[in-house]
């Protein structure tokens, strides 16, 4: 079973769990999986067969999700959720699952986004 740990310093925890980066390729080079980041989950996600995921963070990016805001969790379409129904394994190292979601992006940007995302759907 392929295996990967999502963790990425760019991003803040919550206060619920505190990894160092250290710490984390550290265990990941011990057991042979990959650590992946912001920019890399959303391929690892892409097919849920024969794969788990380890989330050593309490948030959740939005690159996990794959869709626009106001379709954050579109069935049809979210990354995260297709991967589990495919048989993907998800460990949740947290509080409430699924609850914080991080962009990595600058705020002047999201705000950009946003403004085209609400403008589109009126």
């Amino acid at each position: 079973m392929e295996t990967a740990i999502y963790f990425d310093d760019k991003v803040s925890d919550s206060e619920f769990t505190r990894f160092s980066k250290e710490v984390v390729e550290n265990l990941a080079r011990k057991y042979n999986i990959k650590v992946l980041d912001y920019d890399t989950i959303s391929d690892f996600l892409r097919d849920g067969n024969e794969k788990a995921l380890i989330f050593a963070q309490d948030v959740i990016p939005y690159t996990a999700y794959n869709n626009s805001y106001l379709k954050l969790f579109d069935k049809k379409e979210s990354l995260i959720y297709n991967f589990i129904k495919e048989g993907g394994i998800v460990t949740w190292i947290g509080d409430v699952p699924f609850f914080y979601r991080v962009k990595c992006i600058s705020v002047k940007e999201e705000i950009g986004k946003l403004k085209e995302s609400f403008s589109q759907q009126i």
